[in-house]
C-alpha cells in the first residue's frame, strides 16, 4: 500500500524536481560560459514541459489500462440514450 501512494505521489516531485536540476544545469553553463541567464530560463522551461508531458502520458496510459479492465468496458449493451431519444 505504501508503494502503490508512493508511486502516485512521484508526479509532484518530478513536476518540482526537473525544473530545478535543469535551471541548476543552466546555471553551470551560464557561470562557464559567462552569459546572461538565457540558459537558466531556456533549460527550466523544458524541465517544465518535459515533466508535464511525461505526467500527462503516464496519467493516459494508466488510465487507458484501468478502463481496459473496469467492468462497464466489457457491457455491450445499449444504455437508454443510445436506444431512445430524449422526449
Amino acid at each position: 500500500m505504501l508503494a502503490r501512494a508512493a508511486h502516485r505521489s512521484s508526479a509532484s516531485f518530478e513536476l518540482a524536481f526537473a525544473p530545478v536540476l535543469m535551471a541548476l544545469i543552466g546555471l553551470w553553463i551560464d557561470r562557464t560560459l559567462g552569459t546572461t541567464p538565457w540558459f537558466i530560463v531556456i533549460l527550466a522551461a523544458l524541465g517544465v514541459a518535459g515533466a508535464s508531458v511525461k505526467v500527462i502520458y503516464q496519467y493516459r496510459h494508466l488510465m487507458a489500462a484501468h478502463d481496459a479492465t473496469a467492468p462497464w468496458s466489457a457491457d455491450d449493451t445499449p444504455t437508454r440514450l443510445d436506444s431512445e431519444p430524449i422526449a
